[in-house]
């Protein structure tokens, strides 16, 4: 209906002479380079000037008495006369980008620009400024962005290439070693022997940890990181997760214990992600926690915005991290600046790692701490797992998901397991303390 109108006031325009409207049309503050028209309420041009005819590439002589809507490209006719339509009812001015055809070197090209104006009932002023500076900048900032995306890109995949080079040596050097300190090959010599095997056990242990935590880092910010979503009882990977790490707190003097109950019930994520998230957090938390101090996860069910989540905690008595470095902290190969943390070995991967493998779970992950306090760490994960669309990886979720979502008919609620857990017996069989 729009372009139809149009269409007629071409023909009103050229049935008739062009006049020259005595009404004054309303103001709008105009900038150097602008364009500026004076239009009757019909959209008909009533005044140009030379600035403008110049911008378009004619004389303002053959402008006037015209409709202008035959310059705008027929893409942009509608919402130019929308504009119209808002300015003659005297509705607030808003801002439309439509195409001028404009005569360039005896050729047409259309020209963008940012139109807006004033209107009554009797007369109409726009006001066009060009979007070419503008779009030239975006042009350049979406250029600088993909350049910036490609780079970043090769670094990970350079990283990950050197890494899983690196994997196959190291493994060998971990496994001869391994042999050596032993003695699996003959007695060493002496104690000093033995010494140096073990310190090369231990730092090839050390460096193949890197080396998986920069491939898991580069997958993970590439978005090649696959997951495998199944149910599985949460409380099983804290339990791995407090044996694999007992030793090295007990080593450290260090308290470690869990408060996960079975009434946290059953999970549906990649068990390996989440057990590597655990054991990360763990390590971080008795690493930057001195002796004498303590280490503790929890676990519980929560409601986040309609949908049920688990909630679960890494929290310590530690060092903590200043506000400045909290801001960082997740970043790859980030660390925070004191004295005792650089002192501790570490790549700053691990908690990069936790945030990108809790996002690809459509989790999320805070962070809080005070210096000289402590530091919790707070995941939380949708219980039904990661939720894809149509088309997207992982396509054999919805399976999973259907299976979890029926399985109350083999377990109870988690409410009956939460209350059911409050019972005497159960605060001895979910914490497990150092002596």
């Amino acid at each position: 209906m729009l372009y139809a109108a149009s269409l007629v006031l071409r023909g009103v325009a050229v049935a008739r002479k062009p006049v020259q409207i005595s009404v004054a049309a309303p103001q709008v503050a105009v900038a150097a380079g602008d364009m500026q028209f004076g239009l009757d309420i019909e959209g008909i041009v009533s005044s140009v000037d030379g600035e403008t005819a110049k911008l378009l590439g004619v004389q303002p002589k053959m402008l006037e008495g015209t409709a202008l809507i035959d310059r705008v490209h027929v893409a942009d006719r509608v919402q130019y006369l929308s504009l119209l339509a808002d300015l003659r009812a005297g509705m607030a001015t808003r801002k439309v980008d439509v195409r001028l055809r404009s005569i360039e070197n005896g050729n047409p090209v259309f020209r963008a620009y940012r139109f807006e104006g004033a209107g009554s009932d009797r007369a109409i002023t726009l006001i066009g400024r060009s979007l070419e500076g503008e779009q030239k900048l975006l042009d350049e900032i979406a250029m600088l962005k993909a350049e910036l995306e490609s780079e970043r890109i090769g670094k990970g995949r350079l990283l990950a290439t050197v890494s899983h080079e690196l994997r196959t040596p190291l493994n060998s050097i971990i496994g001869f070693s391994d042999m050596l300190t032993h003695e699996i090959g003959g007695k060493l010599a002496s104690d000093r022997q033995r010494e140096y095997a073990g310190l090369i056990h231990q730092s090839g242990h050390y460096l193949l940890e890197l080396v998986n935590a920069v491939l898991d880092n580069s997958r993970l910010e590439t978005g090649t990181y696959s997951i495998a979503p199944q149910s599985f009882v949460f409380r099983d990977a804290v339990e791995m997760c407090t044996a694999v790490m007992l030793p090295q707190a007990e080593k450290k003097g260090v308290d470690f214990c869990h408060r996960v109950g079975n009434g946290v019930g059953e999970l549906v994520a990649d068990r390996r992600a989440v057990q590597q998230i655990l054991l990360n957090l763990a390590t971080n938390a008795v690493k930057f926690t001195q002796s004498g101090g303590c280490v503790t996860i929890d676990a519980a069910r929560v409601m986040a915005d309609g949908c049920p989540m688990l909630e679960f905690s890494v929290s310590d008595t530690g060092i903590g991290i200043e506000p400045e470095d909290l801001q960082r902290i997740g970043t790859p190969f980030v660390r925070a600046g004191n004295s005792y943390t650089q002192a501790q070995e570490g790549s700053g991967l691990g908690l990069s790692v936790v945030k990108g493998l809790v996002e690809r779970h459509q989790g999320s992950m805070q962070l809080k701490s005070r210096p000289g306090e402590g530091t919790v760490v707070m995941i939380r994960l949708p219980l039904a797992g990661p939720q894809y669309r149509a088309g997207e990886e992982q396509q054999e979720l919805g399976t999973v998901i259907d299976m979890y979502r029926h399985q109350g008919e083999r377990r109870n609620d988690w409410q009956k397991d939460e209350i059911r857990d409050q019972s005497p017996e159960q605060p001895h069989a979910q914490t497990r303390k150092t002596a």
